[in-house]
């Protein structure tokens, strides 16, 4: 669970790391990202501002989310 890897900081850290991954995002994985979490979008929404089917709206958000973890998890395992 989260609260099993926030104990030392409160999470601050794994924050500062997201914080770090989201920025390195580009295009249209930043655009879904933004609009899904920053703007509470549906994946409809997204899919008519990007020229994604919702279908591949989807798919872009999953990959995104994936990629995002694995970089926050590499950023702690660099930084532990």
């Amino acid at each position: 669970t989260f609260a099993s890897f926030a104990a030392e900081d409160g999470g601050a850290s794994w924050l500062e790391a997201l914080r770090q991954c989201l920025e390195s995002l580009e295009g249209r994985a930043r655009q879904a990202i933004e609009m899904r979490y920053a703007e509470d979008r549906s994946r409809e929404e997204i899919a008519a501002a990007t020229a994604l089917s919702a279908d591949g709206v989807k798919t872009l958000l999953r990959r995104t989310r994936d990629l995002l973890r694995q970089c926050v998890e590499r950023r702690q395992a660099s930084e532990g």
